[in-house]
């Protein structure tokens, strides 16, 4: 499951919103990796 970046998230209101950690946000999204303070709205980010 992908969650679409809206404007003004970030990786922890993501997370926090379907209950994992930042973390293992970080392990499913590899490419976010090198920027976890930079995302954009319209980005996918899987969440499950």
């Amino acid at each position: 499951m992908c969650h679409c970046v809206r404007k003004g998230e970030s990786l922890y209101k993501i997370a926090k919103r379907n209950g994992i950690t930042v973390h293992r946000l970080l392990q499913k999204n590899p490419h976010l990796k090198r920027r976890p303070n930079l995302i954009y709205p319209g980005e996918c980010v899987k969440v499950r």
